[in-house]
């Protein structure tokens, strides 16, 4: 998902330019469009891509012309202007074609009920926290996509523990402030280059696990510090 968010998506910005071509190949681990999951259904539809101009490339084939656009957002490399018009471009189109409204929602994106969760911490403890400040509690794995993009559209705030989940700070309108919880351990340059291209006020909340070396592995929040 948080590939999908960063690096997939954000070769879309050609297709929005008139003289970009009208029929699309993509590289996936699918074998039928209807495959695909909710999320990459409804952004590839809002840039017009549907079953009838999509070509899957999940076999060896020849074309005659081939257009092939960098990604606007490399993962811990770099960014460009282009990421943040592909952003609000998805949400206006997802949302009902009108630029959303602030609603100064504070949300806190929990990974409580995350199955499998390597990266374990006092999620409660910094739940509790947010609550006292008037957060509202978020479960992202439990909303479609559409559901996720209008909450985040209201938001003036988000807070939650690093990860894929933090990628949807994208979708937030521009001057929000985005605060992360991450060890140490576990960083990377991903969230810095989406707040430099969406124009957000990112913070972070760092917990010194005692070693830079990068590794998932339970850790916790300084609750004081938070």
């Amino acid at each position: 998902y948080g590939h999908f968010l960063t690096e997939s998506i954000s070769r879309l910005w050609y297709s929005l330019r008139e003289a970009s071509p009208r029929q699309f190949i993509v590289h996936a681990n699918y074998r039928r469009y209807k495959d695909f999951p909710n999320h990459v259904q409804a952004v590839l539809k809002s840039f017009g891509i549907t079953e009838e101009n999509l070509l899957l490339a999940n076999q060896p084939m020849i074309v005659e012309e081939l257009h092939c656009p960098s990604q606007a957002l490399r993962c811990d490399h770099g960014t460009s202007a282009h990421a943040a018009t592909v952003y609000r471009h998805i949400q206006i189109k997802i949302l009902g074609g009108s630029e959303p409204k602030t609603q100064n929602r504070k949300l806190y994106l929990s990974r409580s009920e995350v199955t499998g969760n390597q990266r374990h911490f006092n999620d409660s403890e910094a739940w509790a926290v947010h609550r006292n400040f008037g957060y509202e509690r978020v479960l992202p794995e439990t909303l479609n996509f559409q559901e996720q993009l209008a909450l985040y559209a209201q938001a003036s705030n988000i807070s939650g523990p690093v990860g894929s989940a933090m990628h949807n700070a994208a979708f937030t309108l521009p001057n929000g402030v985005i605060t992360i919880l991450a060890p140490n351990s576990f960083l990377f340059k991903n969230d810095n280059l989406l707040a430099a291209s969406c124009g957000y006020d990112l913070r972070y909340c760092m917990t010194d696990t005692g070693s830079a070396t990068l590794v998932q592995r339970p850790w916790k929040c300084n609750i004081i510090q938070l």
